[in-house]
């Protein structure tokens, strides 16, 4: 069962607020009950993770731009973790509770009719019931930043980055042997350019209506990416896939 509870107000046209509490659960995977061999060993008998989080939303909205504030506070149990049984790596459910406290700022502004602006801020803090703070090493901090330029006909061209503040590190945490092989898990800038266009509403080309181009380049400043290992944490990194590229394509309906 996972139940959920909302209260909604609308104070006047601009303003409203909500309360909100849920809860939700994740079933351990197949690989996480049965798998068997020399170096890892499932768990038939694991439970549920099971986290519950009541947050707040305070919401200013009228026809050029809508802000949002949202606080949470959410409480995680039975996480589904490894632990060495007689020298194997084993899926168990860990015994510590873990608590987030967060909040998240959003924002969505037109300045015009070309121009939109969209933003959001994150930052979480984390603990277990010892205390130790950043027990789940993600990151502190994320902002995202984009601005939408639509003034040219059936084209649109966005950029976007986003920015992920430094990760917690595996090794500083309590009980741990991690190895120290990789670099750390440093902010980074993901820089994107998005581009839509409907080839015949560009160009003025009726009979070209039904072709839609795109064009998306990903991690333009070419950042290297390392997350914390969170699996064994037997190192404590690893290379995550950001190299930059870019995709074009083009669509023809019929």
């Amino acid at each position: 069962m996972s139940p959920r509870l909302g209260l909604i107000h609308r104070f006047n046209s601009l303003w409203s607020a909500k309360v909100l509490y849920g809860e939700a659960f994740r079933s351990p995977y197949g690989s996480e009950l049965y798998f068997q061999s020399g170096f890892l060993l499932g768990e038939p008998n694991l439970k549920p993770e099971v986290i519950q989080t009541t947050e707040g939303q305070l919401n200013l909205e009228d026809e050029f731009m809508r802000l949002g504030l949202t606080f949470y506070h959410s409480e995680t149990t039975d996480t589904i973790g490894r632990s060495d049984a007689l020298g194997t790596n084993t899926f168990v459910n860990l015994a510590d509770e873990v608590t987030f406290n967060g909040v998240e700022f959003e924002a969505d502004i037109r300045i015009d009719s070309d121009w939109r602006i969209q933003s959001s801020y994150s930052f979480q803090n984390n603990k277990d019931d010892y205390g130790q703070k950043q027990v789940m090493p993600a990151h502190q901090k994320m902002l995202k930043a984009g601005v939408v330029y639509s003034g040219i006909a059936g084209m649109e061209w966005g950029l976007w980055n986003t920015y992920l503040g430094a990760a917690s590190k595996v090794e500083d945490l309590k009980n741990q042997n991690t190895m120290i092989v990789n670099p750390e898990a440093q902010s980074v800038n993901l820089l994107s350019l998005n581009m839509s266009m409907n080839v015949g509403q560009t160009f003025a080309i009726p009979f070209l209506n039904r072709t839609e181009a795109s064009l998306f380049a990903n991690n333009l400043l070419d950042e290297k990416v390392f997350f914390p290992e969170l699996g064994r944490r037997v190192v404590n990194t690893y290379p995550q896939s950001h190299e930059r590229n870019v995709y074009l394509s083009l669509q023809v309906s019929f």
